[in-house]
């Protein structure tokens, strides 16, 4: 990436027209990238600081290019600045290699090149391993409505470990068709990958899942109808939780929605769907919104194109939890007793937002429920587009995007 930033050194900083189709041309990780790289000094590759604050791709949000060189300085830096900074001064600080060992007068060592975005942590669990620990999952089954008892055969730690298997291809698939490229690095999509496996142990224990994986493929869905009791319509001792919900149009018999509640202070299934049967009325909504337009109220004016009406729906039960109960094993301030993981990047980023960190986990356990679901949805059958997250930033205001 550093390679492509080389002609900036050509321009100068006060026209800002060129600084300004520069901006808008590199990233926020190709100004990192040089950054660091121009950084980088021992046989190491140990990253320095760059700045005693943090940085931002500017010095806040709004901030006219034209503004940069007079606005930013050493105590109130930016990426722009820094990188142009860097670049005017001429310095040729580059990564320092180390020295290729030869091994006799023609026998030479190649160094590997290449580039790791992002990996999951390598003592990342398995989901079989979270079923073999009782109490994780006793204290899942207290925790979260949804899931009953259980027995933990060798069978069923088998099949949540295919879950796994089922959702990472859909997940990278879903990150490929809904986020936008500049939120590809996103920590909300780390937290994702970090708690799959937790979610494939769940998914085993709520039984919510076809247990013919092998005979399904990336596209299908993969619930179960909500017929015997897997999933539980959603009535009057429900109605009042938080969590995940899922509609399902039950003349077309397919399941066509994920959706959470949880955040706000009348946060539940309730005040959401209602929310829902209201905004499905609404021709703005509809406009905004693929699930209205392909589910309309009865009988208004709507976009056409539905595949039925929102009359048509059942809201039911994915999983749930209960504000008043004691949830602070979900949220806890030591990693080891945690049920979820909780990585530093995560809860670094966490801050960041207004409210308690409890809410703020409380609602990003709502979003990791919600994604996990929309996941196991079919390609045809599923009406959303969002990416998930979109309380920590992870949906892309493309009105926002067209001013800039």
């Amino acid at each position: 990436m550093a390679a492509s930033l080389v002609p900036l050194r050509t321009a100068a900083f006060s026209p800002p027209i060129r600084l300004t189709i520069l901006t808008n041309l590199i990233t926020d990780q190709q100004w990192k990238t040089y950054c660091g790289i121009v950084k980088f000094e021992d046989a190491t590759f140990s990253q320095a600081k760059l700045s005693k604050t943090a940085l931002n791709k500017y010095a806040y949000k709004g901030q006219p290019v034209e503004n940069i060189a007079t606005e930013c300085s050493e105590d109130n830096p930016c990426l722009v600045w820094l990188a142009w900074t860097i670049l005017k001064s001429g310095a040729e600080k580059v990564l320092k290699r180390r020295q290729v060992p030869v091994l006799g007068d023609f026998i030479s060592i190649q160094n590997p090149s290449f580039e790791v975005t992002y990996a999951p942590p390598a003592s990342l669990r398995t989901p079989s391993s979270y079923l073999q620990n009782s109490t994780w999952v006793s204290k899942m089954s207290t925790l979260i409505k949804g899931i009953g008892g259980v027995e933990i055969t060798p069978e069923l730690e088998k099949f949540a470990d295919a879950t796994l298997k089922e959702l990472e291809p859909r997940f990278t698939r879903h990150i490929d068709d809904k986020v936008d490229e500049s939120k590809s690095n996103h920590f909300t999509l780390k937290f994702q990958s970090d708690n799959l496996p937790a979610m494939s142990a769940i998914l085993a224990l709520c039984g919510g899942v076809t247990d013919d994986l092998e005979c399904t493929d990336v596209n299908s869905c993969l619930l179960r109808l909500p017929f015997g009791g897997v999933f539980k319509l959603m009535s009057n001792d429900l109605k009042g939780l938080e969590g995940c919900y899922l509609y399902y149009d039950r003349k077309r018999a397919t399941w066509i929605r994920s959706g959470k509640t949880s955040g706000a202070a009348n946060a539940s299934f309730d005040y959401r769907h209602n929310t829902h049967k209201s905004n499905a009325a609404k021709i703005p909504e509809m406009e905004k919104h693929k699930f209205y337009q392909c589910y309309p109220t009865r009988g208004v004016e709507n976009l056409g194109g539905q595949k039925g009406y929102f009359e048509d729906l059942d809201m039911y039960c994915a999983l749930a939890f209960d504000r008043a109960s004691n949830l602070e094993d979900f949220c806890p301030k030591e990693e080891d007793d945690s049920l979820f993981v909780w990585s530093n990047e995560t809860m670094k980023s966490l801050t960041r937002y207004s409210g308690t960190m409890k809410d703020k986990q409380l609602n990003m356990v709502a979003y990791l429920w919600e994604l996990t679901f929309e996941l196991l949805l079919s390609v045809d059958g599923n009406v959303s587009k969002s990416p998930g997250y979109e309380t920590f930033g992870l949906r892309v205001n493309p009105k926002k995007r067209q001013r800039s």
